[in-house]
């Protein structure tokens, strides 16, 4: 429900801000590292995160340091090891977002 909020936002994506905000990100990381071996709920979570974090700007930029602070970094490393194909898939598009930007320290 929260992707499909979020998609299709407009320019400066304040959906996704909002959700973020909201702690979004630090819920989805609590559950994606208390729930490994849940496949559904960790591609679910990949698309939310990418959805949520898309953003070059400063806010997008902020959102994604939101969510790796909160260890969803650590998340999607442990998808690039499942035997899922699809799942790390998913795992790296999110982290692609994750690690977008301008910024040189990204």
């Amino acid at each position: 429900a929260i992707s499909a909020i979020c998609s299709g936002d407009p320019a400066g994506h304040p959906r996704a801000q909002r959700a973020a905000e909201a702690g979004t990100l630090e819920a989805l990381a609590a559950a994606m590292l208390r729930h490994p071996t849940e496949v559904e709920l960790q591609r679910v979570s990949c698309g939310v995160l990418a959805t949520i974090c898309v953003g070059k700007d400063q806010l997008g930029r902020q959102r994604s340091d939101r969510a790796a602070e909160a260890g969803v970094l650590d998340a999607l490393v442990a998808l690039l090891r499942h035997a899922d194909a699809a799942l790390q898939r998913s795992a790296c598009g999110a982290l692609g977002i994750l690690c977008a930007g301008k910024d040189p320290q990204r």
